[in-house]
């Protein structure tokens, strides 16, 4: 979990101690803003450990809003 946060920058700062408030403020936001705009839909997988987060992963799919036979 510390790859991801040092991957975001978010390392050092106290407020993203937890995955809960890092979920809520930094990856849910980028995500849902991906998923809008963008030709790729991401969902995240949580790997857990009894009820603590020990990693994630990111599920990247064709975002079916895009489909690419679909050109202006």
């Amino acid at each position: 979990m510390y790859f991801v946060r040092a991957l975001l920058g978010v390392s050092e700062k106290k407020l993203y101690a937890t995955f809960s408030k890092l979920n809520q403020r930094i990856l849910k936001p980028a995500m849902q803003e991906c998923n809008e705009v963008s030709d790729i839909q991401l969902q995240l997988i949580a790997h857990r450990e009894g009820r603590k987060i020990i990693g994630v992963q990111f599920e990247v799919k064709a975002n079916p809003k895009y489909d690419q036979l679909q050109l202006p």
